[in-house]
């Protein structure tokens, strides 16, 4: 069911599609299922990582026999809405859930948890320093992802997450020459980005491309999980999840049948900046969540990538769109699309994975 549609100011404030009246209006976005059945601001994802997931995970590691009893969903998603600041406040709540549960181990237990969790509890107040290790765990896990949209109808769809921040591009840049790629300028996210351990970029048309459907603009693409639940991503240091992967390593030369010129631009930054590697795998299309460090490190690479090609060939870039007429005014998209492959080609150190469809 959709939302209703509030307006910004007013009290109380009408659903401008089914009349629902709210009074002493909160801080912040209203979500209420609206009676129209008429489409609305998409309702906010539950999120599905964070403290809860984490304790979640140690419980059922440690082989405790109480786990089950604490680690219903509901508290778990209770933990994770919560999040790493609100769980640290209710550091004593949450450890009220389990302190009665360990007081009734066997000593059996108790000594294979203290097996398993040797150095990582303080033993003076193990329940406390249990709950306190998840928090940790969660925000060592803390993921952002930039939804890039240049139309705010579609970024309008997207649905609440918290790991999801839109960027309307146009407010980088009015030209659309680079299409996604403006994202990578002065003036966007990545000039302050958040301090998310890992983060992402996504595309909002997303659920059109990578949803369950043969074919989008003419090419089938994978399959994969909406975005308001990447954070079941198993993040790690050295795994970019990615929401499609080069078809093969010979990519550079797929790019340039479509859009003649791509395949001489790689070579030139290859030996512009000392690359090594061109037939590597790579993500397609910016769509991927990595470690915080890689995703910076890409993004400081596009822009160099974006400034020396701008000072060499202005805005007019040596890419032919004879073959796609329809894309003629973001022909030097498709260069960044390569120059942004070219990056995961030369890092031999990053495991690339396929994001999974919904389980």
């Amino acid at each position: 069911m959709s939302n209703c549609v509030f307006p910004s100011e007013g009290d109380p404030r009408v659903c401008t599609a089914c009349g629902r009246s709210v009074s002493g209006f909160p801080t912040g976005p209203l979500y209420a299922p609206c009676a129209s059945g008429s489409p609305g601001v998409p309702s906010p994802a539950a999120p599905h990582a964070g403290p809860g997931r984490e304790l979640t995970g140690i419980i059922h590691d440690a082989q405790l026999g109480w786990g089950s009893c604490f680690v219903c969903e509901d508290r778990a998603r209770q933990m994770n809405e919560w999040g790493i600041e609100g769980c640290l406040s209710r550091v004593e709540e949450i450890s009220a859930w389990l302190r009665h549960s360990w007081r009734e181990l066997e000593w059996r237990d108790r000594l294979r948890a203290a097996i398993h969790l040797a150095g990582l509890l303080d033993w003076r107040r193990p329940i406390e320093s249990l709950v306190e290790l998840a928090i940790e765990r969660a925000r060592r896990k803390t993921l952002s992802v930039f939804v890039l949209g240049h139309q705010e109808t579609v970024l309008g769809q997207v649905r609440a997450a918290r790991h999801l921040r839109t960027v309307f591009l146009p407010d980088i840049d009015a030209n659309c020459r680079l299409a996604e790629s403006r994202v990578f300028l002065a003036g966007g996210p990545f000039d302050a980005p958040p301090d998310s351990a890992y983060l992402g970029l996504a595309t909002a048309s997303w659920q059109r491309k990578y949803g369950p459907h043969e074919e989008w603009n003419g090419r089938k693409w994978p399959h994969c999980l909406p975005l308001e639940r990447l954070d079941l991503l198993e993040l790690q240091e050295n795994v970019v999840w990615c929401a499609a992967i080069t078809d093969d390593e010979d990519w550079a030369f797929d790019l340039d049948h479509l859009f003649p010129g791509c395949d001489a631009l790689v070579d030139e930054l290859i030996d512009r900046f000392g690359l090594a590697h061109k037939h590597e795998l790579g993500p397609l299309a910016n769509n991927f969540v990595a470690h915080r460090d890689v995703t910076l490190d890409h993004a400081r690479w596009m822009r160099s990538a974006i400034r020396y090609l701008d000072a060499r060939y202005g805005e007019a870039w040596p890419i032919s769109g004879e073959r796609h007429p329809c894309f003629a005014d973001r022909l030097p998209a498709f260069a960044c699309e390569c120059a942004s492959i070219l990056y995961f080609a030369n890092r031999p150190d990053l495991e690339l994975r396929q994001i999974p469809p919904p389980p």
